[in-house]
């Protein structure tokens, strides 16, 4: 099929439909256990065989029966290596689906990118959205030729990981002539009694020498050592060869330059060794077997060749030693269930098979699985200090359940091929696993780490247990991935540091430090899990990337420092009970539908060069804090919300910006000390306080819910914006209010403007019923030309003693019916030349004890109000009011004003009042 022709959907659809991996797995098992059963029945066969031949029969007939015996022993092993590489196949079948899967996209992505460009395409109007559509275009051409990569890559594994070998039928174990050969066997023995002969061996030892061993015949050489010198050539045909006592030979050396050939079978008894120092072939059909307490050893120079189609078997108890300088080249089987150490080279060629069911030690050598060939490792294979086990391209290294893999202090694997554990992976302390590229790792069982795992450039995929312990290290340059099920732990003193990509499905524990470095990227996927613990970190260092669609927590005394770019997406969360700093360079977004919450207790900073982005759900706990320090920069973007119920600082230098759609909810402290621009919602609910020591610039809405505002620095309302407090604002020494033209100000509950502070009005300041505006002494409010300041019916303002309300010209203060303006001794208000102050009937203009209303020429006061120039000023009693020449004066108050009934009410001291008549 060529899957180049489908779109996305359809192979996403492919890949995501089905059952997934999990019945290829379950075969892989079935196989596993079928060849574990398997050699186990051949083991136990070629013992009770040994057993009988070697100690309690002797003699042609135990001969006989143990060549018949020999070859269903050797399809026993033959056909357990054969499904043990069955299931290797499996589980390479489900390693392969598992990184298609991985690769595929999601079909929920596919759908999006299509909604996306259908909205686009349909609200094109203008040709706005071209570039939009483009875009959304060529993500979609990536999705194609990624999905169609994909399916091409697991067509392929998948095809080679299916081709499977058919099973031969087992040889026949019995003859049925077998009775009557016995009878003439014992009638030939009787006759030739006397007729015994004893074979000449020392020509074996010469130059140049050759034996052939008929074919279908069993040796009965009468014991004896057989060495086998240079130039010398033994050839054992198809028949059975013993060696050890009362076999065949007691035991067969093999001197350096001499040769054996086996095309038959060789069985090492209890107590026999053979050792080669120079060549020793296994042809197609021949078998070595060691038994228990036999050994067979490669020694220096010597060289050891299971051609295709032959089998050693090491049966329990067996021991093959491959001596320093020693060469085993394994194109058949080899087979153990007994003891393999290996301080030589041990090479295991394509369509070789090397099965280890006991105890295997690479030990100051180099054991090799090249293209093709296969280990699997049931029993325990130890790396030891100065040697190496590699997995070329091609080759498979199985670790079944049961088995373990040690990687000791100084020893060295190298994954280049196929490594599939379902076991027990240990790298020591020293030691060290690399996967290179082309490489896979697979762990369905469990990998401990106390040395060093490097993955350059390799594939990682763990569906099973990884831990990295104290001291233990991960450098990631390729592909890690912690898939469905699995778990990996960095425990305290681990290290990971991660360069390529890490892609967590399940759950990813840290207690140690996980390093996010340059390039690097940890991406939380729907179901990943990822706990930062006490005492551990999660550095994401400039130019790496975390992307969190799961769950990310960062528990009491956990620290997460991001230096790069971590994102929030949709359906993440990312919770913090400990430390989280966003430093220079770095970057925090929250995605539409992500959340980040502080919890009580935990710390948020985002510190000099660093941005925090909030387009989810960003919530400060009771307890928590956020900071956002000098050249910092905290945004909520549009959709985005943040909730306070702790802390927000914004430091000196430090950017608080809320975009339009983008919320801030205050239920607990928010100090600025640096700049908050508002252009989409800010609300301070009860019992929460906005403090600003800085700047606040609003061009959105502004909402003081029963909450406090106070203001020693600058807050602006601009153009279009809004500020409704129903709580408390306050505008402190120093500090600055200012509403410019088209902004608007509603006032619900109380602002205070206290001394040296300052409220400039240039838009509009409405004070509603239940609203009170009070100027302190030394405070002052300013309505500039085109401000309006209305005090609506239930609203007061009160100018106190040394309160100042200069109202510009053309500027407005209104006081509606049911309003009050109160100007009590010692303040001031100034109506400048154009301005008015009109007093609706009904409402109410109080003037304190002692102060004095000046009207200028061109002005105006009645009960109807101040039409400037008019002034309220604090009166002077030892002297007549100061009125320029030509004022209309005081007499212009009429009597309804005067009788307090409406309009203007000048509650003035008697004395002053009769000074102010008396120059009228």
């Amino acid at each position: 099929m060529d899957f180049g022709l489908l779109p996305p959907e359809v192979n996403s659809a492919l890949m995501y439909s089905g059952p997934g991996p999990g019945p290829m797995l379950e075969a892989a098992a079935s196989w596993e256990a079928v060849a574990a059963e398997l050699e186990s029945t051949a083991a136990g066969y070629s013992a009770q065989v040994s057993g009988l031949s070697g100690v309690t029969w002797s003699g042609p007939s135990a001969m006989s029966m143990a060549a018949a015996a020999e070859p269903y022993v050797a399809w026993l092993q033959a056909s357990a290596a054969q499904a043990a590489q069955t299931s290797a196949q499996a589980y390479a079948a489900a390693t392969a689906y598992e990184a298609a899967f991985a690769m595929t996209v999601p079909p929920p992505v596919i759908a999006a990118n299509r909604v996306q460009l259908t909205a686009l395409v349909a609200t094109n109007f203008f040709g706005q959205n071209t570039s939009a559509i483009a875009a959304t275009e060529a993500q979609y051409a990536e999705m194609w030729i990624q999905d169609a990569t994909a399916m091409y890559g697991y067509a392929v594994d998948a095809s080679a990981a299916g081709s499977l070998t058919s099973y031969d039928e087992p040889p026949q174990t019995t003859d049925e002539a077998g009775q009557d050969a016995q009878a003439r066997a014992v009638a030939d023995s009787a006759a030739d009694t006397a007729k015994a002969e004893t074979q000449n061996l020392t020509q074996l030892a010469q130059p140049a020498a050759t034996q052939q061993v008929a074919a279908d015949a069993t040796q009965q050489l009468g014991g004896g050592n057989v060495t086998i010198g240079p130039g010398g050539n033994l050839t054992l045909g198809p028949g059975l060869t013993t060696v050890g006592p009362n076999g065949t030979y007691t035991s067969i050396t093999i001197e350096s330059g001499g040769t054996l050939t086996l095309d038959g079978t060789l069985l090492i008894l209890p107590g026999g060794t053979v050792t080669d120092g120079g060549t020793l072939i296994v042809n197609s059909g021949g078998t070595i077997t060691v038994s228990n307490g036999a050994s067979l050893t490669v020694g220096t120079g010597g060289a050891l060749t299971v051609n295709t189609g032959g089998l050693v078997t090491v049966n329990t108890g067996g021991v093959l030693s491959i001596d320093t300088g020693g060469v085993v080249t394994v194109n058949g089987t080899l087979a153990t269930q007994g003891l393999v150490t290996d301080a030589g080279t041990l090479t295991v060629n394509a369509g070789g098979v090397l099965n280890e069911g006991d105890v295997a030690g690479v030990n100051a050598g180099t054991l090799t699985v090249a293209d093709g060939g296969a280990l699997d490792n049931y029993g325990s294979l130890t790396v030891y200090p100065a040697s190496t086990l590699t997995v070329d391209d091609g080759g498979t290294l199985n670790v079944y359940g049961g088995g373990s893999l040690t990687v000791a202090n100084g020893g060295s694997l190298s994954d280049y091929g196929t490594l599939a554990n379902s076991g027990t992976l240990a790298v020591d302390d020293g030691g060290t696993l690399t996967v290179y590229p082309n490489g896979v790792l697979s762990d369905y069982g469990t990998i401990t780490n106390y040395g060093t795992l490097a993955v350059n450039d390799g594939t990682v995929t763990n569906p099973g247990v990884l831990t990295v312990h104290d001291g233990g290290v991960v450098d990631d340059y390729g592909h890690l991935a912690v898939n469905a099920h699995g778990t990996f732990d960095v425990n305290t003193g681990g290290t990971v540091n991660e360069y390529g990509s890490l892609t967590v499905d399940s759950t990813l524990n840290d207690a140690g430090a996980l390093n996010v470095d340059d390039g690097g990227t940890l991406t939380l996927g729907n179901n990943g899990v990822l706990t930062v613990y006490h005492g551990g970190t999660l550095t994401v260092s400039d130019g790496g990337t975390l992307a969190d669609g799961g769950a990310l927590s960062v528990t009491d005394g956990g620290t997460l420092a991001d230096g790069g770019a971590l994102t929030v997406d949709t359906g993440g969360t990312l919770t913090n009970d400990g430390v989280l700093t966003v430093s220079h360079g770095g970057t925090l977004g929250v995605s539409d539908g992500g959340t980040l919450t502080v919890t009580d207790g935990g710390a948020l900073s985002v510190s000099d060069g660093g941005t925090l982005t909030d387009g989810g759900a960003l919530t400060v706990d009771s307890g928590g804090t956020l900071g956002v320090p000098d050249g910092g920069a905290l945004t909520v973007a549009d959709g985005g919300a943040l909730t306070n119920d702790g802390a927000l600082t914004v430091g000196h230098g430090g950017m608080l910006t809320v975009d339009t759609g983008g919320t801030l909810g205050d239920h607990g402290t928010v100090s600025n000390i640096g700049t908050l621009s508002n252009s989409g919602t800010v609300t301070v609910y009860p019992g929460g306080s906005l403090n600003d020591y800085g700047t606040v610039v609003n061009y959105g809405t502004l909402a003081v819910n029963d909450g406090t505002v106070t203001d020693p620095g600058t807050l602006t309302v601009y153009n279009g914006a809004v500020l409704d407090d129903y709580g408390h604002l306050g505008v402190d020494a120093h500090g600055a209010l200012n509403v410019n033209m088209g902004g608007t100000v509603n006032e619900y509950g109380s602002l205070t403007v206290d001394d040296a502070g300052a409220f400039n009005d240039g838009g509009a300041l409405n004070v509603n019923a239940g609203g009170g505006l009070s100027l302190s002494d030394g405070g002052a409010l300013t309505v500039y030309h085109g401000g309006t300041l209305t005090v609506s019916d239930g609203g007061t303002v009160t100018v106190g003693s040394g309160g100042t309300v200069p109202i510009g010209d053309g500027g407005t203060l209104a006081v509606d019916a049911g309003g009050t303006l109160t100007v009590n001794g010692g303040g001031f208000v100034i109506v400048h030349d154009g301005s008015i102050v009109p007093v609706a009937p009904g409402g109410t203009l109080v003037v304190g004890p002692g102060d004095v209303v000046t009207v200028y020429p061109g002005g105006f006061a009645g009960s109807s109000g101040y039409f400037g120039p008019v002034t309220v000023a604090p009166g002077v009693l030892s002297a007549t009011p100061p009125v320029p020449a030509g004022s209309p004066g005081l007499g212009l108050l009429s009597s309804p004003g005067l009788s307090g009934t409406s309009g203007i009410q000048p509650q003035v001291d008697p004395g002053a009042l009769a000074y102010a008549l008396a120059d009228s």
